[in-house]
């Protein structure tokens, strides 16, 4: 079962997964609560859109470098990031690699 942050806590967690004993009728489970990290990858446009209004970074093909700036929204073809105060688009064909940044 996969749970985003944004939506479960570990009061939560641990409230389900007393439930779960109880419905199952068992105490033979075990709950794992990992994180994919501080700098987690960004995988897809349906990722994009869970981290609106946090700062990434992003590999350009064409500028061959990390581009950091706040992720101020995200569709199906592109994100715009505002970089030093400035939106900017980006076609996800131009975009290699996306990390959250750790702030």
């Amino acid at each position: 079962m996969f749970l985003s942050r944004q939506f479960l806590t570990l009061l939560r967690a641990s409230l389900l997964f007393a439930r779960l004993e109880a419905i199952l009728s068992t105490q033979d489970l075990y709950m794992e609560v990992t994180s994919p990290g501080t700098e987690r990858q960004i995988k897809n446009a349906a990722e994009f859109a869970l981290f609106m209004g946090r700062m990434v970074r992003i590999w350009h093909v064409e500028v061959k470098d990390w581009l950091i700036g706040k992720l101020v929204s995200a569709n199906k073809t592109e994100i715009i990031m505002e970089i030093d105060g400035a939106e900017r688009s980006f076609p996800f064909e131009y975009i290699a690699k996306a990390k959250l940044v750790n702030t």
